[in-house]
């Protein structure tokens, strides 16, 4: 829930304070079409894949290999 959280706040951030206060940018934040399907897609790749999960897979992968060969070659542990 807080992930949620700080994702809403900064999204807030970044966006709306942007547009509101740099006029510069009304040519970027009034085609919403364009950047909210990416922003919620990408939202939703990280609620379903946290990040850096892959490289924790690895990581445990390679580690319980890493033990099980250190097992092997000392039995009495």
């Amino acid at each position: 829930m807080n992930t949620v959280v700080i994702y809403l706040i900064k999204f807030i951030e970044v966006m709306v304070v942007s547009c509101v206060f740099n006029p510069s940018n009304w040519d970027q934040c009034w085609r919403v079409n364009e950047w909210m399907s990416p922003y919620v897609k990408d939202f939703q790749e990280f609620q379903a894949k946290p990040p850096y999960s892959e490289e924790e897979k690895k990581w445990r992968e390679y580690h319980t290999g890493v033990q099980a060969a250190d097992d092997e070659l000392n039995p009495q542990r």
